[in-house]
């Protein structure tokens, strides 16, 4: 059976969003990583190689941007696009048409002056292989009817492989002077609009997945009346929707997938994928992804790991490894349950993440992290060459309680103290975790503590790891300190305190928006949240911990004696 291929479609408007649904077979509502609301289904008729994950983002370049990198990171696509709306700027880009954007400018950056504002555009452009595709569907007989020349493209678009034009502002009205300026400083821009700069410039970060922008035309910048929105967008969604399935069947058969995609399931079966970790790797190495495809296409239950784990299920996957629910036997009977990470053969990168993680395991002696067994790798039978890393088997993740209910009051701060006291322990040792999230605190026995130790390293080292979302600034730019660890432990707190809806809550999302932020946007550098779920004074601990500078954050032992003080 042929191996799918996966693609996200962000729109930003209603209409948008229902002209893509409207592609699918037997969609249905899931949830990312994150708790991320998709509708997912197979791409209908004869374009039947891809699973669409479509999202409504809402409008704008920065939110745009934001989404685009959480998408990427936590489904890992193969492509991605922003598909909706446009206003047309020129006479032959007509309503109805398709605009597949080369290149975005952003016609808002500038410097205003007596004279005017003098354009300083940023650009972004699409994928090239994808903007070949789009020419060559462009010139095809199907997208080239006859019209008259004072036809619209309504029942016989065209489509237009050409630059367009991004800004903030929604316009509306007679909006000459905007079109002018358009015209002298962007003149071969056909089309503008508010979300493609800020989806293109994020995406670029993720050499992964190919991204493009697509437009139907749905009215024309000097000529927009009321009635465009009601009367002609539902057909301009429609036309960009019908081209978008043909790009996607046009690429199907030629892209080379850099991975295969982790399955994220619904709640019920084997639950959810951790959102993917953003681990730098060069091109000779390795993949950072632990994939489908390296997994054996026989079942791995009932075989034995290191001469005496027995495999029973696998019970969750992250970017780098699959973990296994095993029985430990010895003296002819069952011991108890473990959980087993597997790490197919590698030299590569993830061997080596995989191997620090063992040998940083076996050094602790902290009831707060997670119990290590034995580690090794098999020299002999089906899993030759596979590594193993033996731990305690937790009870479930933090991500999967909160996702049904939310943490409140003593069992909130309960879950703060442990995992601070886990990462004092750490820090005592001159050691950063790196990758502090729900899906890595997990309760074991009658506690929480801290797991995945895969980007764990010494303060002063140097490499831009962690999970998006979760990361602290200064960790964008390679800075490993321990402060890192208190920034993602406050973001942690709050998506606890209100579960893992995290598009209602600007503190997960504006840690996402520092990557835009860094490349192109001007993002609000601060965290906000909802400081009634926690406290007074708690909420002004968490408020410290989301300083920009890492020095002026309080330490995880500052943190640790104040909600012991709290608490009694």
């Amino acid at each position: 059976m042929a191996m799918r291929e996966r693609a996200v479609v962000l729109t930003a408007t209603i209409i948008e969003y229902r002209a893509v649904v409207e592609l699918l077979e037997q969609p249905c509502p899931l949830n990312s990583a994150s708790g991320a609301p998709y509708t997912v289904g197979t791409l209908a008729g004869s374009h039947a190689g891809w699973d669409l994950w479509v999202a409504c983002v809402g409008q704008g370049n920065v939110n745009a941007a934001l989404q685009a990198s959480q998408a990427i990171s936590e489904l890992q696509p193969e492509l991605i696009a922003f598909l909706g709306t446009a206003g047309s700027l020129k006479p032959e880009v007509c309503l109805g048409d398709v605009v597949f954007a080369t290149k975005v400018y952003g016609y808002e950056a500038g410097k205003q002056t007596d004279d005017g504002l003098l354009a300083r555009p940023e650009v972004a452009g699409a994928h090239p292989q994808l903007a070949g595709f789009a020419r060559r569907i462009a010139a095809s007989e199907a997208w080239n009817a006859p019209r008259t020349p004072t036809d619209e493209g309504l029942d016989s678009p065209r489509v237009h492989v050409e630059p367009i034009a991004a800004g903030e502002k929604i316009q509306t009205g007679q909006q000459e002077a905007l079109r002018k300026h358009l015209r002298a400083s962007f003149n071969d821009a056909v089309a503008v609009e508010m979300e493609g700069l800020g989806f293109l410039t994020a995406t670029h970060q993720w050499s992964e997945a190919k991204a493009m922008v697509i437009r139907g035309i749905s009215d024309r910048l000097a000529d927009k009346s009321a009635d465009h929105d009601q009367q002609i967008q539902p057909v301009a969604c429609r036309n960009a929707a019908r081209f978008l399935a043909e790009v996607l069947a046009d690429c199907a058969s030629d892209a080379q997938p850099v991975h295969l995609l982790r399955q994220i399931e619904a709640r019920a079966g084997r639950g959810r994928a951790d959102a993917k970790t953003f681990i730098p790797a060069g091109l000779t190495d390795s993949r950072a992804v632990l994939t489908w495809e390296d997994v054996p296409s026989h079942d791995l239950a009932g075989l034995t790991v290191g001469t005496r784990y027995h495999l029973l299920r696998e019970i969750g996957r992250g970017s780098l490894n699959a973990v296994w629910e095993a029985e430990e036997r010895a003296f002819n009977r069952t011991l108890g349950k473990v959980a087993v990470k597997l790490q197919p053969p590698d030299t590569g990168k993830r061997f080596r993440y995989f191997s620090r993680e063992a040998a940083t395991m076996a050094t602790f002696d902290c009831p707060y992290l997670l119990p290590y067994r034995t580690a090794g790798t098999m020299d002999a039978g089906e899993l030759e060459g596979w590594s193993y890393i033996a731990t305690g088997l937790a009870q479930m993740s933090l991500r999967n309680w909160i996702n049904e209910d939310p943490l409140q009051g003593s069992d909130l701060l309960a879950m703060m103290l442990d995992v601070a006291r886990a990462l004092t322990y750490l820090h005592a040792s001159k050691l950063v975790h790196g990758d502090v999230k729900p899906a890595n605190i997990l309760r074991y026995v009658d506690r929480w503590v801290v797991g995945d130790f895969g980007l764990t390293q010494p303060s002063g080292a140097h490499e831009p790891e962690g999970t998006l979302g979760y990361m602290a600034p200064e960790r964008f730019e390679g800075r490993v300190v321990t402060s890192n660890d208190v920034y993602s432990w406050a973001v942690t707190s709050v998506v606890a305190a209100n579960g893992m809806w995290r598009n209602d809550l600007s503190t997960v999302d504006s840690t996402m928006g520092r990557v835009a932020s860094y490349l192109a946007s001007n993002i609000p550098t601060r965290p906000q949240y909802r400081s009634q779920s926690f406290p007074r004074p708690i909420a002004d601990l968490l408020s410290e911990c989301f300083e920009t500078d890492p020095a002026d954050r309080p330490t995880m032992q500052d943190l640790v004696k104040s909600l012991e003080y709290f608490r009694t």
